[in-house]
């Protein structure tokens, strides 16, 4: 990810900064800042960045919209429009152009990520699909079939998050102003509750149909895997305050690995997302790693729901969920993608669970291999 460079067009420098900070915090690099929509085109020739952070409303002849369209035609680099609001005429305007992806200001990190992920998988597929048209390498059947299963099980998913949020937007509309102040803000509440549980399936989505792809996503290189696992629990920590405690068990301070840094922070992520998930508020995740004989082992174990011994032969397939945690929202990907970044780092990963006692996922790759895609 730091090897992903995105050129930010804002005219207000504060907002500018803002946005350039939380990029490089998220692991981009900013290519440049500019103000001005010709700024923008003349950027975007002379640097090439593999993304275009656009502000609707510049200074200047030339608008947000304008300069993403000779950005988009001449120069083929993706644009994703940032803007705080915007009228019926400009959103017209916005759609001509087709962009990657639009974000309201002000937004979150999250929805920031989220959005320009979907839209480095959205270039990076239709890129392969011009090239797979232009030599004759169209995918294999199986391929189109797994797919399309993906497609319309994401649909089922994604249909409540949707109602719910159609139901209470509705509901605003036609009766907020008879509501009281806690009743809005309970419908926004939902609507917010939603659509981030819209954007964690569209986000697994993409990155389950992205490894598929592996000489696309898959890049190793030495990394201390130990600090990326520090890391990754102190932002968990903050997210679950003292609902729960993580104990992170390792040999040294440092234990380095060849890996890829993006796919593993996934690994990660989903490993004690899921531990904490299912598991009951007060109770403790474990969280060891260690090394033998020129192997990284990396040990996740709750005191959750378990699994059923019958069920746990499926749970590494894509939106499989056991019998027992169907009241719990969840896609059912997690799992999938963990196996997947396990499977391109040559490694396996095995699991034993008791029904009310917890899990325990035992995760193994090699610290120096390097597979080839």
């Amino acid at each position: 990810m730091d090897d992903f460079c995105i050129l930010v067009v804002e005219d207000e420098p504060i907002v500018a900064e803002d946005i350039a900070e939380r990029l490089e915090e998220l692991g981009y690099c900013v290519t440049a800042i500019v103000e001005s929509g010709q700024e923008a085109i003349d950027a975007a020739r002379n640097y090439h960045p593999h993304l275009v952070l656009m502000d609707i409303h510049l200074e200047g002849d030339m608008d947000g919209v304008e300069a993403a369209h000779v950005i988009l035609k001449t120069l083929r680099i993706p644009v994703v429009y940032l803007t705080a609001n915007a009228d019926d005429h400009t959103l017209q305007r916005i759609k001509a152009t087709v962009p990657f992806g639009y974000i309201l200001k002000p937004f979150r990190e999250k929805e920031l990520k989220a959005t320009i992920e979907m839209a480095i998988a959205r270039y990076q597929a239709e890129t392969e699909t011009y090239a797979a048209l232009n030599s004759g390498d169209f995918p294999r059947p199986q391929t189109v079939q797994r797919n399309a299963s993906y497609l319309a099980r994401a649909s089922q998913q994604l249909q409540p998050s949707l109602l719910t949020v159609r139901t209470a937007t509705r509901l605003i509309q036609e009766q907020g102003h008879e509501m009281s102040e806690g009743k809005q803000s309970q419908s926004l509440t939902h609507i917010e509750t939603a659509v981030s549980s819209m954007y964690r399936l569209t986000d697994d989505i993409l990155i389950l149909s992205n490894l598929d792809n592996p000489q696309l996503c898959y890049h190793p290189a030495p990394l201390n895997l130990v600090s990326v696992c520090s890391n990754a629990i102190e932002a968990l920590q903050w997210t679950i305050e003292n609902r729960y405690q993580v104990r992170f068990v390792r040999e040294a301070e440092s234990l380095e690995g060849m890996v890829d840094e993006r796919l593993f922070w996934h690994l990660l992520n989903h490993l004690l997302s899921n531990a904490i998930h299912y598991s009951p508020e007060g109770s403790t995740i474990h969280l060891r790693i260690t090394h033998q004989d020129g192997y990284i082992w990396l040990e996740i174990q709750d005191q959750g729901v378990g699994i059923p011994l019958p069920e746990q032969a499926f749970v590494f397939e894509p939106f499989y969920r056991a019998s027992n945690v169907q009241d719990i929202p969840g896609s059912g990907l997690g799992l999938a993608i963990v196996q997947r970044v396990v499977a391109l780092h040559q490694g396996t990963v095995s699991i034993n669970s008791q029904l009310g006692q917890g899990t325990t996922i035992k995760v193994c790759f090699p610290m120096q291999s390097i597979p080839s895609p």
